[in-house]
């Protein structure tokens, strides 16, 4: 068994299996208050005390030259401390905090109530990055579940980043597949306050739109989302991230669209950024990963450090949790030269935020 397996409790075992949801994989629960937080709530304990046997012990002289509501005032005070103090110790553990269990078909959401997930009920994703001038980032990730009920991670739950990346993939494996399909029919693409269509990038609010033969790019650093025009070093529109969800699906459908005009048309390339899984003999892949032998070695996009394609074998280099070089022979792959061709497209994609 696990180790995230033994942190289960049965009630949520029974949770997932009576839901189908599989086994849990990872759980994310509240970060613990930090020891200068407790020195603070201890502080402010220890002062009212001060003060309220300071006031005891010096009543006598203190009811001879001072009014009567200034005497009462100071145990009052004291008592305002000795309060504050409990309340900064103790509410961090007598609020209801969310927590996460992360299962293979959705997640299993715990704070007042228990509220199941499924990834293909998620329709939005927005994320709200603050970061204070220190330098500190605050993170807020909220999802919308398809009977518009809403849900909120941010960064009181541990690695809440970690818990983003695969809110991104399940996200971009239920909804891009639909994204294409619609852009292909020639519907719009609403992603609030921007719209997708097979002629142009708009912007709701003011009514402009770039034709696709003008625009350049689109980029996100986490606060903001710019839209840039060809041969323009400004950005031609630049927003507010947290007012754009799905803004995984937003970057591969226009990533997906100057592909196809620009005559990228390889057709593996084609069938991955569309969310399908692309076979090569053996070894199969998808915007979760690589897959070998029917899902007997599996790795994530996010584990690999270095792939490549060899003379008489594929090499991979896995981090993190077994670590270590992998190979696969050729003899088990097939078409080669098109596996090689969509790895380069695959590595080179991968700075900008895509597998």
């Amino acid at each position: 068994m696990s180790t995230v397996q033994t942190q289960v409790p049965p009630e949520i075992a029974s949770i997932a299996a009576i839901y189908q949801l599989g086994q849990p994989q990872n759980f994310y629960e509240p970060t613990k208050p930090s020891i200068l937080y407790h020195a603070t709530g201890l502080s402010a304990i220890v002062m009212g005390c001060l003060i309220i046997i300071f006031f005891f012990m010096t009543y006598a002289t203190l009811i001879g030259w001072l009014m009567a509501w200034q005497v009462v005032l100071i145990p009052l005070v004291g008592l305002t401390w000795f309060l504050f103090g409990i309340v900064i110790i103790f509410s961090p553990y007598s609020a209801p905090r969310m927590q996460v269990y992360v299962c293979g078909e959705g997640l299993i959401c715990c704070k007042k109530t228990t509220e199941i997930v499924r990834w293909n009920q998620i329709e939005r994703l927005w994320q709200n990055i603050r970061i204070d001038r220190k330098g500190q980032k605050d993170c807020f990730y909220t999802i919308r579940r398809n009977d518009e009920t809403f849900f909120t991670f941010t960064s009181e739950l541990q690695n809440v980043e970690e818990l983003a990346k695969r809110l991104e993939e399940e996200l971009m494996r239920y909804l891009f597949p639909r994204a294409v399909a619609a852009y292909q029919a020639g519907q719009l693409l609403a992603f609030d306050e921007i719209v997708v269509s097979r002629h142009d990038i708009r912007l709701r609010e003011d009514r402009r739109s770039l034709p696709w033969n003008q625009f350049a790019k689109l980029t996100n650093d986490a606060r903001t989302l710019s839209l840039y025009k060809k041969n323009e070093p400004h950005p031609w529109a630049t927003l507010k991230a947290r007012d754009i969800p799905n803004i995984p699906i937003l970057q591969a459908i226009t990533d997906y669209i100057q592909d196809t005009r620009k005559g990228r048309t390889l057709p593996q390339l084609i069938a991955y950024k569309a969310g399908s899984t692309i076979h090569f003999g053996r070894l199969s892949l998808n915007w979760q990963g690589i897959e070998v032998d029917n899902g007997k070695e599996r790795f994530r996009w996010n584990e690999i450090a270095s792939i490549g394609v060899g003379e008489n074998e594929l090499i991979l280099r896995k981090e993190g949790k077994d670590a270590g070089w992998y190979t696969v022979p050729l003899w088990m792959l097939r078409d080669v030269v098109a596996l090689k061709e969509l790895l380069a497209c695959i590595v080179w994609a991968k700075p900008s935020g895509h597998p």
